[in-house]
């Protein structure tokens, strides 16, 4: 079966508020204590905490939280798309899971890949200052940071690690943080996706 969302979560009344988040926005939702072999998700929200980590084939997009770090191996860090600590907002889940591109292909940042795609448009980055085509928007210092080292490496995959040693944060989910700002200026005002998360790696400027 496949699902838009699929949440595994050991924390019933915490699985339970998710589900009714989702599904109050019109999201088909699988809840259950444990990932399914047998069920396909477009995003998978897993509880770290509670939860086995699901087949790589059952998901496109994964999204952990977690109240122990202690439980962010490398492995764990290369399947999530977004690692969120607990206390989390849930501002920040909502955009991973409704700015993703629900049912295209897994964006691979190669020249080739362009050519298929819309033209670039064109970014140009004054400070804080960020001009899109014909579209500009101020930013603050990091989500600055953050985009000047998109621009430099655009059409290449960015890792969380190197967007954090950037921003001069030690976490690499700070990383996830700051694109999720910069897609809230960038995606709804331009209506196209600039900043794709490229699972296991990081993130990819078109």
């Amino acid at each position: 079966m496949k699902y838009q969302v699929a949440i595994y979560s050991g924390d019933a009344v915490f699985a339970r508020m998710l589900e009714l988040d989702f599904f109050m926005r019109g999201t088909p939702v699988l809840r259950a204590e444990q990932p399914m072999k047998d069920v396909f998700s477009e995003v998978a929200i897993l509880d770290l905490d509670t939860c086995t980590m699901p087949p790589t084939d059952t998901y496109r997009r994964l999204i952990g939280f977690t109240c122990n770090s202690r439980l962010l191996t490398d492995e764990v860090r290369r399947q999530c798309s977004l690692i969120l600590h607990r206390p989390f907002e849930m501002r920040l889940l909502r955009e991973e899971v409704f700015q993703a591109d629900m049912y295209a292909e897994r964006i691979q940042p190669m020249e080739p890949t362009r050519s298929k795609r819309r033209p670039l448009l064109h970014i140009q980055l004054e400070g804080t200052h960020l001009a899109v085509d014909s579209y500009t928007v101020e930013l603050t210092l990091k989500e600055a940071q953050v985009m000047e080292l998109l621009l430099e490496r655009r059409g290449e995959a960015v890792p969380r690690e190197e967007i954090s040693e950037r921003i001069g944060e030690s976490a690499s989910n700070k990383a996830d943080v700051y694109v999720c700002y910069l897609r809230r200026k960038l995606d709804e005002p331009l209506g196209i996706k600039l900043i794709h998360t490229v699972r296991g790696l990081g993130y990819c400027l078109n």
